[in-house]
């Protein structure tokens, strides 16, 4: 519970700020009329808006600078041309929403995980980034608030020294940090991050690029003030101080709460309407143009990976592009639903309105308007879906952009917001094969985070409706006024159907039925399951029909995934199983349903191919170790293999439906080999003796003098793709070399049999092993095997695998990254080390 409350805490602080903020700006803007504000708007001369314009490109060139140093800090050869793409999207996506670890972090993770670099090292970048702007911030704002600090206005009732003393705190911590630099060569350890520090010349730059990004920033916006009314340094005191606000405030891109405060510090010197006026185009400049070109950016990629298909150009390009497609179209979407709504609150010009009523019978503008109002509506709730690749949330979207385009035309030649909403829609077009997920938007889990930032917008753009209309005394009954220069009835109508859209939608959303939690496995489900792995080409998939793991079948019943749950982790073992065309859909509902519980989606041990859905739900990989493979068609004891056959040794594969018969003695031989080794019975990655489950598969014998020594139970795949041996045990009785000639024998009937490859399972790589130099959660990784799966000693383990010339294909572990993998490793280190009977009943939150 109190995971869950530190969860919504930061969503509820920023509304709760956002509607202080909003309320603040109704106060400071009671004497004027939104006609003046628009006045301002227009009186604003073209020079100083390209003016900054340039600053604003100027500014979002330097913030590309943040990622170089902090690549080359962790090491990294990057070319600029490289990252500056990157590093602009990232920004123009963390500016607009805020919480960079969040959002610009997970692009930046996308692209550069791409491009080579670890999880770890990536989750450094993001952390040097924001290292360095705090860097700038505290260097700047503190020497500024420490030797010429702005006025404090007098309504917040606050000593003249507050400013100085925050300027001695920030040049302070800056010091600290400047003299830690200075002084220390040696790594710093933070729970388990080994963190080089930066050097002297790293700090030279981290100075100059944070200090070069808030001066041009802030630059923009005194290029739109009338200069003549304030000077720089109170433009940046002002600046500083709101920008810190917001960013204490959790509301995404500080909306409102940056304006308010920049009024605050400036309105005894700029009239307040002209502040505003500034703040809006500012906020369009520096911060919606930006995110737009990103937007464009990626569709205008898009389009041409689709043209170049065949060809297949740029193939990382494509991975990234690809991975950015959801977050950077969700927020485009949420933000021309806000775009949508603002239009439909606000008066339409009155010279467009009179020119279209020439053309358009005024029912239809009216209904245009009203309908304009639900599709922004709708573009808030359908940007869920467009996050979550939802097939049926991108038709949606395009058919209520197209909707949009038409009512904001019929309504008030509204040629600009148009303009907008048919770029949104140039862009997506292209990007259908990204939205392949079959899955109703009723369905998806809406975090605290979206609920509250929908409430928000539709609180937000209702307040602005209630400013521009307050001179006028609004009742119910203007909801049936229906006259051409209506712009209150009408903004009631749109204001009222816009909330009936999120409510109904709110209501059918919970009166949902909820998903149970999980159990053990029906006897239903698994006969289903066994029908799905008699098909799956995967030798793996015979550890569904343990029944010692969850269940989660797709709609079709043609597809499952295999999972345990312990802790907050919700472990998958390996790819989900099915036809190929179901896996994305499988992994969807399985994240789905985890998120429905507030747990951690892991899957352990899947292979490379099925990477990109993983990272598309936001998931870290890494590396685990490698699985052997041999190629049975070439194989021979000489020329691979040890080639040793004890004396009186027979060896025989007894098909499933003669194991029966056999239990007894494989009973006996299973308890001693037990009893020997020191062993329980684990299951979860590997079988345990069971008697229904082994006599479900073929059972391989090694009998001496007829009595059974040593015995393998069989996974064998459909269409003889894939043969491999579960549990491998041998009696006391058993003569040495008895294990070498069961394996030996066991390749050459796959052979014989005509399978193509024998799997002798996971290996960790020698990189995982515990050295000084290997990567910390490599280490962990390393730990899982030796504590989880009980292997003693890795290198022979691995030497014994080389005998048999296997290949080997790298096999991951899929999870939440960060600080969290630690703990994740833990829970399926506790799901791998525990039996059978302990299964069921643990793992609760």
């Amino acid at each position: 519970m109190s995971h869950r409350l530190l969860r919504i805490a930061g969503p509820i602080i920023g509304v709760v700020v956002l509607g202080l903020a909003l309320k603040a700006l109704h106060e400071q803007l009671r004497a004027y009329h939104y006609r003046d504000i628009v006045r301002q708007l227009g009186e604003l001369p073209l020079p100083q808006v390209l003016l900054a314009v340039v600053l604003a490109i100027l500014s979002y060139g330097v913030l590309t600078g943040y990622d170089w140093i902090a690549l080359r800090y962790v090491g990294s050869p990057l070319a600029y041309r490289k990252i500056a793409p990157a590093a602009f999207i990232a920004t123009a996506v963390s500016n607009n929403v805020g919480l960079t670890w969040l959002s610009g972090g997970s692009v930046r993770f996308r692209f550069y995980s791409s491009q080579g670099l670890s999880t770890a090292e990536v989750s450094k970048v993001v952390g040097y980034i924001s290292l360095s702007f705090w860097v700038g911030f505290t260097t700047l704002g503190g020497a500024l608030f420490l030797f010429d600090p702005p006025p404090i206005p007098p309504g917040l009732h606050l000593p003249g020294t507050s400013l100085r003393l925050i300027g001695v705190l920030f040049l302070a911590v800056a010091a600290v940090y400047m003299g830690f630099v200075l002084v220390r060569r040696q790594p710093v350890r933070v729970r388990g991050w080994e963190l080089a520090m930066p050097t002297r010349h790293h700090l030279i730059w981290q100075v100059l690029v944070a200090g070069g990004d808030w001066l041009l920033a802030a630059s923009t916006l005194y290029a739109l003030l009338p200069r003549h009314d304030v000077s720089f340094h109170a433009v940046l005191g002002a600046f500083i101080v709101a920008q810190m606000s917001g960013l204490i405030s959790h509301v995404p891109g500080g909306l409102g709460v940056f304006e308010t405060v920049v009024l605050f510090f400036l309105s005894d010197r700029i009239p307040k309407p002209t502040i505003l006026g500034t703040l809006l185009v500012y906020r369009a400049i520096y911060y919606l143009l930006p995110f737009a070109i990103s937007v464009v950016m990626i569709g205008v990629h898009e389009f041409y990976q689709r043209r170049a298909h065949v060809q297949r150009l740029a193939a990382t390009a494509g991975r990234w592009g690809s991975a950015l497609l959801p977050p950077v179209f969700a927020l485009a979407t949420f933000t021309t639903g806000v775009l949508l709504l603002v239009s439909s609150f606000t008066p339409s010009l009155e010279d467009r309105l009179i020119e279209v009523n020439r053309f358009v019978p005024w029912p239809i503008m009216e209904a245009s308007h009203f309908l304009g109002s639900l599709a922004g509506a709708g573009l808030l709730l359908l940007s869920r879906g467009i996050q979550r690749r939802l097939d049926g949330a991108y038709v949606l979207t395009v058919a209520l952009l197209a909707a949009g385009i038409a009512t904001t035309l019929l309504r008030g030649l509204e040629i600009e917001t148009a303009i907008v909403l048919a770029l949104l829609l140039a862009c997506l077009l292209p990007c259908h094969r990204e939205f392949y997920r079959k899955a109703s938007l009723l369905h998806e889990h809406f975090t605290a985070g979206w609920i509250l930032a929908i409430l928000a917008a539709l609180a937000a753009t209702t307040w602005l409706g209630l400013f521009v209309h307050r001179h006028e005394e609004l009742s119910s009954d203007m909801l049936w006024a229906f006259v051409l220069h209506g712009d209150a009835p009408r903004f009631l109508r749109a204001s009222v159907g816009a909330a009936v859209v999120v409510v109904v939608f709110a209501g059918a959303h919970l009166l949902r039925p909820l998903p149970p939690r999980p159990e053990r496995p029906s006897e239903a489900d698994l006969a289903t399951v066994r029908d799905i792995v008699s098909h799956s080409p995967r030798a793996s998939a015979h550890l569904a029909l343990l029944g010692d793991k969850s269940l989660l079948l797709n709609e079709s019943r043609t597809g499952f995934v295999m999972y345990a749950h312990q802790g907050r982790g919700w472990v998958v073992v390996g790819d989900p199983i099915g036809p190929e065309e179901e896996l994305p859909g499988l992994v969807w509902l399985f994240h789905e349903e985890v998120d429905r519980h507030d747990g951690l989606t892991v899957f352990y041990g899947v292979g490379p191919e099925h990477l990109p859905l993983y990272l598309d739900m936001g998931l870290s990989p890494q590396k685990l170790g490698e699985e052997a493979r041999v190629a049975l068609e070439g194989f021979s004891p000489d020329a691979g293999g040890p080639g040793t056959v004890p004396d009186g040794c027979h060896f025989e594969v007894v098909p499933a439906d003669g194991v029966g018969a056999l239990l007894p003695e494989l009973k006996r031989v299973s308890d001693d080999w037990l009893s020997r080794q020191g062993h329980r019975e684990k299951g979860f990655t590997m079988g345990y003796f069971d008697e229904r489950y082994l006599s479900g598969c073929p059972v391989a014998l090694v009998r001496r003098e007829g009595r059974v020594v040593a015995f393998a139970n069989l996974w064998t795949g459909a269409g003889h793709e894939e043969l491999a041996a579960d549990l491998v045990r041998f009696s006391a009785e058993a003569p040495v070399g008895v294990m070498d000639f069961l394996l030996e024998q066991l390749l050459l009937w796959g052979r014989r049999e005509g399978y193509r490859w024998f799997n002798l399972g996971l290996t960790p790589s020698p990189e995982m092993e515990g050295g000084a130099l290997a990567p910390t959660w490599s280490r962990l990784g390393s730990l899982l095997f030796r504590h989880g799966e009980h292997f003693e000693d890795l290198q022979a383990l691995r030497a014994y695998k080389e005998r048999f010339h296997p290949v080997w294909e790298p096999r991951y572990l899929a999870s939440p990254g960060g600080m969290a993998l630690p703990f994740v490793l833990a829970d399926v280190a506790a799901l791998v080390s525990r039996g059978p009977r302990e299964r069921w009943g643990s793992g609760k939150n």
